[in-house]
């Protein structure tokens, strides 16, 4: 658990990760501040508005310093990055 602690420090000190296990993930997102918030469906989507919860998630990025997040569905998905760069405008 220390070592798994140590790359989260290690992940949220960088500027950008890739990717994050889904054995790593609910640390990792606990780590943000954002499962519990996940788990009492308190995210929505940033490009459709439904609901996240930990089942759902797919990517996470900032916007103007705030943490937001897209569900699984592949149109969000494929959007998210788009809507992104045009809300950091």
């Amino acid at each position: 658990m220390r070592k798994l602690l140590k790359k989260i420090k290690r992940w949220s000190s960088r500027t950008r990760i890739l990717a994050v296990s889904n054995d790593d993930a609910e640390v990792w997102l606990s780590s943000l501040g954002l499962l519990d918030n996940l788990n009492e469906n308190k995210i929505s989507c940033l490009v459709c508005g439904s609901p996240i919860n930990i089942d759902n998630w797919q990517l996470v990025s900032r916007v103007k310093g705030q943490i937001v997040m897209c569900c699984d569905d592949a149109l969000c998905i494929a959007r998210f990055a788009e809507v992104v760069r045009e809300k950091n405008k």
